[in-house]
Parts: C-alpha cells; sequence; structure tokens
C-alpha cells in the first residue's frame, strides 16, 4: 500500500492551498482539493518502495480508504457550499484529512501521535472560522475543543513514554509481540492511560462535552468529516490498544464496557430532546460511539470486530446525515426542527438521502447499520451480558424513537421553503454516500475484512461474523417499541419536552455546570497568580460551554482584527496564544507541514536514491528556513 505517497500528495495540496494567494487558485480551490484526494486515493494502490513504520494490513487499508474517501466526497460538497476563503478553507480540510490518514496508518506510537495533534489545528480552525454562528462562540466551542482534546493527548504523552520506559520501543507490533508473552504493570499503566487519553476524542461520558457543539457549528462537511471520521480515529486505536494482550483487555474491560453503556443511553435520551438538528445528529454520535465502546468492553475478538464494523457503518450513514442537514437547514433558512418541518417534502432528492441515513440511524433491515449494530448485541449476548444486551436493545429503542421524531418533523406541514435550489454539487455526494446505505455495497467488505484481519494477525485460526435470527426478530421489536415510544412523545407533548428536562439532558446531567465551577475556580486562581496580567478574569465557562474557552483570546481581539478569536484569558493556553495574531497560527501550521513534507519527500529520496528528490526535499526545507526566519 503506497502510504507514503498518498501522504506526500495530501500534504502538498494542503500547504498549496492553504498559502495560496492568486485569485484562480482561490476560484478552482475546491476542484485542487478534489483532486489531490483523488490522487492521494489512487496512489494507495502503488506500493511504498521500502519499509516504513506504517501498517500494511487490511484494518490501516480499510480506515485510511474510509477517511479519503468521505474526505473527497466532503470536498465535493463543499464546492458551492462553501463561500469566503475557499483556498484555505479546502487546504485545511486537505491537512485534517493528512492528520486522520497517518493516524490510523502509523505503525510507531511517536508518529501516530504527531500525526493526531496534527489534525487537531486545521479541524480547530475549520470550526473556528468556518461555524454557523457568531465569531465569538464559534471561538468559544473551538477552543472547548481544542482544550479538551489537548487533555487527552497529555494523557496518551505519558502513555507513550509509559510504553517506551517498560518495553523500550514505540513499535506497536513489537508491544504486541511482547504484551502477548507477558503482560507486565508498566504495559497495563500504559494501556490504562491510553485508554482514557482516547475517552477525550470517543466522547465516552461525561468527557463527551465539547463534541454536541463542535459538530453541530461547524460546516456540513467539517460535521461530516468530524462525525463520521475523527471520532472513529480514537475507535481504531482503542482496537489497536486492546488487541495488544486478552489479559489487558479483560482489565480495561469493565471500564469500557460500564462507559459505552451509560453513553449510549445518554446520548439516545439527549438525542430524544434536542430542538437543533445538527444537534440531535451530534448526541446520535455519541450514542453509536457508546456502542462501540460498549463492544470493545466486552474484551472478545468477536466485540473487537463488531466494534470496527459499526464504526465503518457509522461514517457512511452520519456523513450522509450532516451533509443533508447541511442543505435541509440552508433551505429552510434554521436548524430548529419546528422550522423544518415538511422541507423533506419540497427537496425530494435531498430529503430522500436524510431519510435513508436516518433509517440506517435506526438499523432498519435491510440498511448497514442494522447488521453491525445487531452483531454488537449478539456479541455481548454470547459473552453472557445479558444486562448489556438489555441496555443496548433499550438504546435502540431510544434511536427508532428520536429518528421517527426527526423525519416527522422533516416530513411534516407547515413549511416555507427559503432557498429554493441547493448547491448543484451536493447532491452527488449524498447519493453516493445514500447508496452504499441503501444497497450495503461496503457491507461484504465490512462483515470480511475485519475476520480477514483477525486472522492474519493470527488473533484466531477461523472467525465466523452471523446473526442470530432470534436477535433479528429481538431487534424489530425494540423498533417497534420505539415507535411506541415516540407516538406516546408526540400525543402527550408534541414531540417536545419541558425546558427543564431538555436543558438537564443537553448540559450531560450537571456535567456541564460541574466543569463551569472548574473553570471558574482555576480563572480565579489564574487571576492571583498573574496580578501583572492585563486581561480581565470573570468566572464562567459558556452558556453552552465552559467561557473559559471564550476568555483564551481577548488580548488578542484587543490588539488584533482577528478573523478566529475574540477573547483571551491567562489560562495556560491563552498565554501561549497571547500576542499572536491568529494569521500566525496558520503560518505555525505551515511550517510544519512543509517539516512534514520535507520529512516524507526525504524518506522516499533515500530510498529511491533520486538527485531530484533530494533537490526537493532541499528546496522544501531551504523554504521552511525562509519562513521561520522572516516570521521570527
Amino acid at each position: 500500500m503506497g502510504t507514503l505517497y498518498s501522504l506526500m500528495v495530501l500534504s502538498a495540496t494542503g500547504v498549496l492551498l492553504t498559502i495560496a494567494v492568486s485569485d484562480r487558485l482561490e476560484e478552482h480551490a475546491g476542484l485542487a482539493a478534489s483532486l489531490g484526494l483523488a490522487m492521494s486515493l489512487a496512489f494507495l494502490f502503488i506500493p511504498d518502495p521500502i519499509d516504513l513504520p506504517f501498517f500494511n494490513d487490511l484494518l490501516s487499508q480499510a480506515f485510511i480508504v474510509l477517511v479519503l474517501t468521505i474526505s473527497l466526497l466532503a470536498s465535493v460538497y463543499s464546492h458551492s457550499y462553501v463561500e469566503t476563503d475557499r483556498s484555505r478553507f479546502f487546504g485545511l480540510l486537505c491537512l485534517f484529512a493528512l492528520g486522520m490518514a497517518g493516524s490510523v496508518t502509523s505503525r510507531n506510537f511517536v508518529l501516530f501521535y504527531v500525526f493526531w495533534e496534527f489534525m487537531l489545528i486545521p479541524s480547530y480552525l475549520l470550526i473556528a472560522h468556518w461555524a454557523e454562528c457568531p465569531k465569538e462562540k464559534a471561538l468559544s466551542i473551538a477552543t472547548k475543543y481544542f482544550i479538551f482534546t489537548h487533555l487527552g493527548g497529555a494523557l496518551m504523552v505519558v502513555s507513550i513514554v509509559t510504553f517506551y520506559m517498560t518495553t523500550h520501543t514505540f513499535d506497536l507490533a513489537q508491544l504486541r509481540f511482547l504484551a502477548a508473552h507477558e503482560a507486565t504493570w508498566g504495559l497495563k499503566l500504559a494501556c490504562a492511560l491510553m485508554v482514557a487519553g482516547l475517552a477525550f476524542k470517543v466522547a465516552i461520558y461525561p468527557l463527551h462535552v465539547w463534541l454536541p457543539d463542535a459538530h453541530s457549528e461547524a460546516p456540513a462537511p467539517v460535521s461530516a468529516m468530524l462525525s463520521g471520521l475523527m471520532v472513529h480515529v480514537g475507535v481504531y486505536m482503542l482496537i489497536r490498544t486492546m488487541d495488544l494482550s486478552v489479559e489487558i483487555a479483560e482489565g480495561l474491560a469493565p471500564l469500557l464496557l460500564l462507559g459505552g453503556v451509560v453513553t449510549l443511553l445518554y446520548g439516545g435520551a439527549a438525542a430524544l430532546v434536542e430542538l437543533d438538528v445538527k444537534r440531535v445528529l451530534a448526541f446520535s454520535s455519541i450514542s453509536q460511539l457508546g456502542y462501540m465502546v460498549a463492544s470493545l468492553g466486552l474484551a472478545s475478538t468477536l466485540g473487537l470486530v463488531a466494534a470496527g464494523l459499526h464504526a465503518f457503518s457509522h461514517a457512511l450513514f452520519k456523513s450522509l446525515l450532516f451533509l443533508a442537514a447541511g442543505v435541509l437547514s440552508h433551505a429552510a433558512g434554521s436548524r430548529d426542527l419546528r422550522v423544518l418541518r415538511g422541507v423533506g417534502t419540497d427537496l425530494r432528492l435531498h430529503g430522500a438521502a436524510f431519510a435513508i441515513g436516518a433509517l440506517a440511524l435506526a438499523a432498519i433491515p435491510p440498511l448497514n447499520a442494522f447488521f453491525t449494530k445487531d452483531l454488537i448485541i449478539d456479541t455481548a449476548l454470547e459473552e453472557g451480558k445479558l444486562w448489556v444486551a438489555g441496555l443496548m436493545m433499550l438504546g435502540s429503542a431510544l434511536t427508532v424513537a428520536y429518528v421517527a421524531r426527526l423525519l416527522g418533523f422533516i416530513y411534516g406541514s407547515s413549511y416555507r421553503l427559503v432557498e429554493a435550489s441547493p448547491p448543484s454539487t451536493t447532491l452527488p455526494p449524498m447519493l453516493a454516500l445514500a447508496s452504499a446505505c441503501l444497497l450495503g455495497l461496503p457491507l461484504g467488505v465490512l462483515l470480511i475484512t475485519p475476520a480477514r484481519w483477525m486472522v492474519t494477525l493470527g488473533i484466531v485460526e477461523s472467525l465466523e461474523v452471523r446473526l442470530s435470527p432470534f436477535l433479528m426478530a429481538s431487534t424489530l421489536l425494540c423498533a417497534l417499541a420505539g415507535l411506541a415510544l415516540w407516538w406516546a412523545y408526540y400525543q402527550i407533548g408534541n414531540c417536545t419536552a419541558p425546558r427543564r428536562l431538555t436543558s438537564l439532558l443537553t448540559s450531560g446531567l450537571g456535567v456541564d455546570y460541574a466543569y463551569s465551577w472548574l473553570a471558574s475556580s482555576f480563572l480565579r486562581m489564574s487571576r492571583l497568580l498573574s496580578q501583572g496580567s492585563e486581561a480581565k478574569l470573570r468566572a464562567g465557562f459558556l452558556d453552552d460551554l465552559p467561557d473559559a474557552a471564550m476568555l483564551t483570546a481577548k488580548e488578542v481581539a484587543r490588539t488584533h482584527e482577528s478573523a478566529f478569536f475574540s477573547k483571551a484569558s491567562s489560562l495556560p493556553l491563552g498565554q501561549a496564544l497571547r500576542r499572536r495574531h491568529p494569521a500566525e497560527l496558520l503560518r505555525r501550521m505551515v511550517d510544519v507541514s512543509l517539516a512534514l513534507s520535507a520529512l516524507l519527500t526525504a524518506l522516499l529520496a533515500a530510498s529511491l536514491n533520486q538527485a531530484w528528490l533530494l533537490a526537493f526535499t532541499a528546496s522544501l526545507l531551504a523554504t521552511l528556513a525562509w519562513r521561520l526566519v522572516k516570521h521570527v
């Protein structure tokens, strides 16, 4: 698999589009990004020239194809969707895809962490600058996402250091070999820290608070990549971590099982009362991630397979739902379900695509999620976890209920169209994803690839993936129970929950308020420790999320015309960003991209011994040096 070539193309495309100043390139930035993503996908079929620290097994191959394919569809969708700063938007989108592609192929923990942290910067800027909300709120949402992700990243750094101190290697393949022979306390501690760090990205309750705002306020194509791809990078690494040793997996299983079940039930309940269509989808992502985490918590081979299968299935229908929701909400001029009532009857193709994605989310046969979710429940029954299977079925009933509520609004009456004709480029990606869900096109790959991966790695001699007819019938009964719940909800409150209940569920059952108190205490302490600071701190977190996130850029906004930030504070993150224009952060990201491009090109040049590649590497390094000297 040509991982190196693919990453080089993505890096070059992202850098060129991000630093481009040509009006012509600005106009055709979408086409350039789509071409770069298509080329990177094609280059996967060219073998790497040397042995590089990248996985070449079927699991990584499947994930990188998924990342590049959905990123390509998101870029095509964005051609007519994005109107401002197009070149930078598409450049950041390519760099975001680069970070995810590198993360799901890296065999070395250090390289994985580099790509993991790298994908944070473009995703942060995409949320902060192109969010569908006022700039001040966009900044606060993006910075909250930044802070929570970095908290998880800090735990991952400690985990990686612990791995090395215990085994003297960063290589995942070697770690798996060593852990299979003897799972020492150091390895167990390192795996526990890695799982804790990944829990922030996978949004396990109560670490989920960043996800509903970030995924709902980002532009539709970015939301599709966040919910359809980025969160599954965390699931991918959880699979790799749980696969290191059976003993380690069994030790971590109870926490993952409990966290997964709580997360799937909470996400379903919150989605049932939310009135913002994109926030409903965001809470549904939390619920579906709960299924994957609970499947990993079963600590069985089939549990790992089922989690991977559902990650693929979820990526398809959730990307479709966010893309369709973007079109429908723009046409209606609002994301409020009460305003969207009946929009699906006027925009028939887009509404049909949304309906297919929603039915897949509800696991209605024969759509793809029906098989993958049932496989998770079947695995719980086979492992003797009847209480887990029962709660998963309850979660399925909640899912059917909020999906029925969604479709009831989308295909209701009393709708007034605002935008008659959505952009033409939004429809083809949606039809492609809808076809994949409806026809089960990738289902064969989903059912076969992870099983083959398990056999290839020697985990099992053979693996049978099957579905129980009894379980399928039970799941259909759960669907009927969900419809009954929706009907009762409609009859009692017209699908609108009491305000207090809505506030309680969407605030994480009080978790947001707890974080607010912690942030307020931290800010007061920060004020006492920084007597000379010019920033005037105030306690509180946000309306929807921490005000601490809003405060991280106040100084920058006061001294600069900021495109990305609006407030600042004396938080450690704020101190790191103080007196630095947002464009400077973008320049630094380009510098990192250039350095990464130079490294990848140098590896290729050394393997092929080609003078022109060495010269190209030297030019990249010279450009990087010039940029660093210029902006010092």
